[in-house]
């Protein structure tokens, strides 16, 4: 995922709002703030799944929530691997490629 540098001006009772919020979740005020963009942006794209289909909303919910946890749960797995070989590879010495 490509990420850019956003700067925000935010007043000094936001600012604390966020900086506590951010403590008590354990997270960076990034990812405080990237939350309910992903959940607006999640919305948007579950809303022309319903309008097209004979699922309520719940359902499409539901379903797109299993793929997202699917996709998580590779995601997991596939930087799991890369550790392992990564780790692998640096308690060997160098690995030698060929061309």
């Amino acid at each position: 995922m490509l990420r850019q540098q956003v700067i925000l001006g935010l007043d000094r009772e936001v600012a604390v709002l966020l900086a506590t919020c951010a403590a008590d979740a354990q997270a960076s005020e990034g990812k405080i703030v990237e939350r309910p963009l992903r959940a607006r942006d999640l919305r948007a794209r579950v809303a022309p799944i319903h309008n097209r289909s004979d699922f309520d909303r719940d359902g499409v919910t539901r379903i797109v929530g299993d793929d997202l946890r699917a996709a998580h749960s590779d995601h997991l797995h596939r930087a799991a691997l890369i550790q392992a070989v990564t780790s692998r590879d640096a308690n060997d010495g160098p690995v030698q490629r060929s061309a």
